[in-house]
């Protein structure tokens, strides 16, 4: 009797040869990329982070899930973003992509990930994961003739590899203070250096003590005749002093005799605006992440809350994907932290979609409440409002 071949689980990492092409195929295919520049983004971001669904044994989709930290209330919390979601084109319109985000978060679930995050192509199939609209991602543009270009101190020049430590700081320092913003990976940091393209530059702005700013610059050719020769694309920067923005502003206007426009990424009140003498600055783009609260306590216990703040909120939760979730939660903060205890009345009900926005900021309970993502009294609503506050969330790094 000849020995039967185990079935492999339906979801899970590539397995094989003929899966990987799978993989690489239905990249190709959905993000409209050549198979090269498929397997290079699988290589540089590691073959760990790809699962595969199978269907009949073959695979018929995947995606990748890259560990990070989102910053809120000044703490890192740890999270996976889901990017490179794709399906086999013959095997769409199936479950494929449903099937596989729920296989994606109870992974989460278990592995211990606090939070998920993603860009949606489209909101059905991630809300039915319990995924929700919770931040901005805003694209700014200014023409460069606009920028101020007097400032000649401090001093401009190029990165060198000893700046490292120094740029990750200035990172570090805004990005803790944005709700949502990336703890980045060393893929994070090598896609806001501009992913190893030759034309992507990294600039210091030298300070005193040392670098007071950086920014990542990148000449984008522009084909229309007559007219500016090019746009300034600025991926990522970050200052510790007006003085190092400002300098940074008039480094890029020196570029106004044959640049356009320059644009960079934002959020709706991005503070590189208040720097703008006038701020002409206009939203190019809008977008929004979705996020998904995977493990309740952990994401509350590793944020920050606002300082001064004490208070409590009951909450009856609904989680048809992770158990350890759902039931009532008692909420409590003190002292800047918070802690999610088993127990108390439930007065407030939430399901996962409805806590998402909650928990960054980013919509009030009281217009969740009135799309029917959540229910409670006024009073309790208010402090919930109260215990999650802050500014807008929002990111600057695409995945």
């Amino acid at each position: 009797m000849p020995l039967r071949r185990r079935a492999l689980p339906d979801y899970g990492p590539p397995r094989g040869a003929a899966e990987w092409r799978a993989l690489y195929e239905a990249l190709s295919i959905a993000f409209e990329i050549p198979p090269k520049d498929a397997r290079r983004w699988v290589r540089r971001a590691g073959r760990g982070c790809f699962r595969v669904l199978r269907s009949d044994g073959e695979a018929a989709g995947g995606l990748a899930l890259y560990p990070m930290g989102h910053w809120f209330g000044g703490r890192s919390v740890p999270a996976l973003g889901v990017a490179g979601v794709a399906v086999l084109p013959h095997l769409r319109a199936r479950g494929v992509a449903s099937r596989l985000m729920r296989e994606a978060v109870l992974e989460m679930a278990r592995t211990g990930a606090c939070l998920s995050t993603l860009y949606p192509a489209t909101h059905t199939v991630y809300r039915g994961a319990g995924y929700e609209i919770a931040g901005h991602w805003e694209f700014h543009t200014i023409p460069v003739s606009s920028l101020d270009a007097r400032e000649r101190e401090p001093a401009v020049r190029p990165a060198r590899p000893r700046d490292r430590r120094a740029i990750r700081a200035l990172y570090g320092e805004f990005a803790r203070r944005v709700p949502g913003m990336v703890d980045r990976s060393e893929y994070f940091w090598w896609r806001a250096r501009g992913r190893g393209e030759r034309t992507v530059r990294t600039w210091v702005v030298e300070g005193g003590g040392g670098p007071e700013g950086y920014f990542v610059l990148e000449q984008e050719k522009r084909t229309e005749f007559p007219g500016p020769g090019y746009d300034l694309w600025m991926p990522d920067h970050a200052y510790r002093t007006p003085a190092a923005g400002l300098r940074m502003l008039s480094f890029l206007a020196a570029h106004r005799s044959i640049a356009g426009d320059l644009r960079w990424p934002g959020g709706p009140a991005d503070p590189l605006l208040a720097l703008l003498a006038e701020p002409f600055a206009k939203p190019k783009k809008h977008g929004r992440w979705m996020l998904r609260v995977a493990d309740l306590a952990g994401a509350v216990a590793r944020r920050g809350f606002p300082a001064g703040l004490e208070a409590s909120v009951d909450l009856e939760v609904e989680d048809d994907l992770v158990a350890r979730n759902r039931g009532r939660w008692t909420i409590r903060v003190a002292d800047g932290r918070g802690r999610a205890v088993r127990g108390g009345a439930g007065r407030v009900r939430v399901g996962a979609r409805g806590f998402a926005p909650v928990y960054t900021g980013y919509q009030s309970p009281f217009d969740l409440r009135a799309a029917g993502l959540l229910a409670g009294p006024d009073g309790d609503l208010e402090r919930l409002a109260a215990i999650f506050a802050g500014p807008a969330p929002w990111m600057r790094d695409g995945f």
